[in-house]
């Protein structure tokens, strides 16, 4: 897979968008290697290294090989396709009333007859957005998280800034790693971690370690730590299993997703109540992304921290888990907090307005 340099990921960018082609630029968390995947479905391969992109509801999940080089990509003509020209503008931000309505509504559900759902808003924006430059800060500062501008099924282009492991196989020991990833708070924060954050992390570990023990065995569940993420920081805790054979990535991916951290339990219980009140289309977002190189490893990692992008603005998807113990003004404001990194490189003057949107 070819492998690029930060003074570069906009001119990927840039170059496949003008030949539409779809493409995945990807960064795991901890690395510095930059890969760019660019897939015509003709060109032969380069390896046998593939990208993966699964949206929410599991449908329509696609696999880019990899084809075309950042040279080749520079010699392609412009598509002739001129359909994203005049882009629809995007659905309205979730307002901030309802939000509040809808929770409390939840909350107490919740109280009578427990659980966790999972509930994202979107904050959107119509104006002038420079795809290519917002990928390229974007990789640049997040150096905490696992960072990915792709195409989705329909050809959108998403911006993510994951911090969430889904799944990693090595392949050569079959050990297969997660992690429980739940619970919020300001970054700043020195304030104890409290019940409400605890039990819910408490919640997705629980769900996590009963699903890694059908797909492999000797489960082993870490202590929990607490793991900073830009602008807030979340209890962690780190989940093995040597994962049984015949069992591919691919299948434990989905067997894993959607997880508690962004759906909710009883899953089925939570998909519902998430049907019943948000209002938009999830899309990618709390769906999975990664790449596999045969015989070496498989990473996946949760849709998180991500915003869909077009040259006329952009829509960014926030959620917080909702237990019997949320508070509706609360979950906004941490909501607020989690979309901060990518509102300051979307829209950098107007951070302040999405924190107090009507």
């Amino acid at each position: 897979m070819p492998l690029l340099t930060s003074e570069n990921i906009d001119e990927a960018v840039r170059v496949c968008m003008r030949a539409r082609v779809p493409f995945a630029i990807y960064r795991s968390k901890g690395s510095e290697n930059v890969y760019l995947f660019a897939d015509d479905n003709t060109s032969e391969k380069i390896s046998d290294n593939t990208f993966f992109v699964s949206p929410w509801n599991g449908e329509r999940a696609i696999i880019l090989d990899d084809r075309l080089s950042l040279d080749c990509l520079r010699d392609m003509p412009a598509s002739d396709c001129r359909q994203d020209d005049a882009c629809p503008d995007f659905e309205p931000s979730t307002p901030r009333e309802y939000y509040l309505e809808s929770l409390g509504a939840l909350i107490s559900q919740l109280k009578a007859e427990g659980g966790k759902t999972v509930i994202s808003r979107i904050i959107t924006k119509n104006a002038e957005i420079d795809i290519p430059a917002a990928a390229k800060i974007c990789f640049e500062r997040r150096k905490d998280a696992t960072c990915c501008i792709c195409t989705d099924a329909d050809g959108e282009i998403w911006l993510i800034a994951s911090p969430e492991l889904l799944l990693n196989v090595d392949w050569a020991s079959r050990k297969a790693t997660t992690m429980s990833l739940a619970g919020t708070k300001p970054v700043e924060s020195e304030t104890p971690w409290d019940k409400k954050n605890i039990e819910e992390h408490d919640i997705v570990t629980s769900y996590i370690a009963e699903r890694m023990r059908h797909l492999g065995t000797e489960v082993s569940v870490s202590d929990v730590f607490t793991r900073d993420s830009a602008t807030v920081s979340h209890l962690c805790c780190m989940i093995q299993a040597g994962l049984c054979d015949g069992i591919t990535g691919n299948m434990a991916a989905a067997y894993l997703s959607p997880t508690p951290a962004v759906c909710g339990v009883p899953v089925e219980k939570a998909r519902r109540n998430i049907s019943d009140i948000e209002k938009h289309l999830r899309g990618l977002y709390a769906g999975y992304f990664g790449v596999e190189t045969p015989g070496k490893d498989f990473t996946a990692w949760v849709t998180l921290r991500c915003a869909r992008l077009r040259k006329n603005g952009f829509c960014i998807y926030s959620g917080s888990g909702i237990t019997a113990e949320s508070n509706p003004e609360d979950e906004w404001n941490e909501t607020a907090i989690k979309a901060r990194p990518l509102v300051n490189i979307l829209d950098r003057k107007s951070v302040s307005n999405y924190e107090q949107q009507r």
